[in-house]
């Protein structure tokens, strides 16, 4: 726990300070994506080398598929509600 807030920490001070260089940003930017892939990469080794997930993929599969449309409809459901009640014009 204590590594992940030094980590966290020893960043934001090092981006504090390399912010005013030119293209900083843009190799950050890209620097974080291919880091982004290269871990979804080693998560799908992870997954696909775990016989216990992979008996169970199709339980698996269904769940988060679920999952994933009911969090989807929610969001839908409440956006419309906030809209009706915050941000609709009123005639």
């Amino acid at each position: 726990m204590w590594l992940i807030i030094l980590f966290l920490v020893v960043g934001t001070v090092a981006g504090f300070f390399l912010r005013k260089l030119r293209n900083f940003s843009k190799a950050a930017d890209k620097l974080t994506t291919y880091i982004i892939y290269l871990l979804l990469f080693i998560m799908g080794l992870r997954v696909g080398s775990d016989k216990e997930i992979m008996d169970h993929i199709d339980t698996i599969g269904f769940q988060s598929l679920m999952i994933a449309l009911f969090a989807m409809a929610g969001s839908v459901v409440l956006s419309k509600i906030t809209y009706h009640y915050f941000f609709r014009n009123e005639k």
